[in-house]
């Protein structure tokens, strides 16, 4: 049996609020899961979905809700998951920026 690895982004599933007293780069480089993904790869994660280098200094517990979320999606993203499951989506991303966001980190996976 083939096993399948997956993530779930959702507002009402916020595991890893861990550090919130973090910056945002460290925050995800406590994720044990993620212990082995070099820096630069989470920064360039974290870029990916909006964060700037300011952004990704920011501690994680003064991000807004929106932010917060975006954060949980770069991580979604690092874990390389098979299959990624997005509830309410247009609630994570209330700006059409940040839906379109997503859409392009989505559309740059699809393979052949």
């Amino acid at each position: 049996m083939d096993r399948y690895r997956f993530s779930i982004l959702s507002p009402q599933v916020r595991s890893h609020n861990l550090g919130v007293s973090l910056r945002v780069d460290r925050n995800i480089c406590l994720d044990k899961a993620l212990a082995n993904v070099p820096r630069s790869k989470i920064r360039e994660q974290l870029a990916e979905v909006g964060f700037n280098d300011a952004r990704q200094a920011e501690v994680v517990g003064g991000l807004s809700g929106g932010w917060k979320m975006k954060l949980e999606l770069a991580r979604a993203m690092l874990y390389n998951a098979d299959l990624l499951l997005l509830d309410e989506v247009r609630l994570v991303f209330r700006l059409t920026h940040g839906f379109s966001i997503l859409i392009s980190v989505i559309s740059s996976l699809r393979t052949t």
